[in-house]
């Protein structure tokens, strides 16, 4: 089975990076599986659609504001939430990450497995690094994204 972790975020954007910033620590564990692909994705967009094709099982690490403690997590598959983000419609970069998987569903270059881990962010804003909150829950993410992906 074809597996991937695929990480969004916008490092430059405070907690915003947590996706990039955790696929990072995962290509630092020696012993993590070789057969799933850690793809750093990210601002997202599009191409995500194209990225995930061939992939069996997909796990997408992105901040997202549930109304959640800040660095709490949720692990949820597409079809259990509703996307309530707003685009401008001004740019082809510009695209929600739950409108992505259903045009990726839509075209059948979805894979058949796919979770989504949310984590909240403290603060989203122009400046590099994720909170301290988030740091400190590294190793708690690592552990579940583990679990996730097997």
């Amino acid at each position: 089975m074809k597996k991937a972790i695929f990480g969004i975020g916008n490092q430059m954007m405070g907690d915003d990076g947590i996706g990039p910033l955790l696929i990072s620590r995962l290509e630092e564990i020696d012993n993590f599986p070789a057969d799933v692909d850690l793809v750093d994705e990210g601002v997202g967009g599009i191409r995500i659609i194209h990225d995930m094709e061939g992939y069996e099982k997909v796990l997408i690490i992105d901040a997202a504001d549930f109304g959640g403690a800040p660095g709490e997590y949720r692990l949820f598959r597409p079809e259990e939430a509703e996307t309530v983000k707003q685009l401008s419609g001004r740019s082809l970069h510009e695209m929600d990450l739950m409108r992505a998987i259903e045009l990726a569903r839509i075209t059948d270059g979805a894979p058949k497995d796919i979770l989504i881990m949310a984590i909240q962010p403290e603060s989203v804003e122009m400046r590099m690094g994720v909170s301290e909150i988030l740091l400190s829950m590294i190793e708690d993410y690592v552990d579940a994204v583990r679990t996730s992906i097997m």
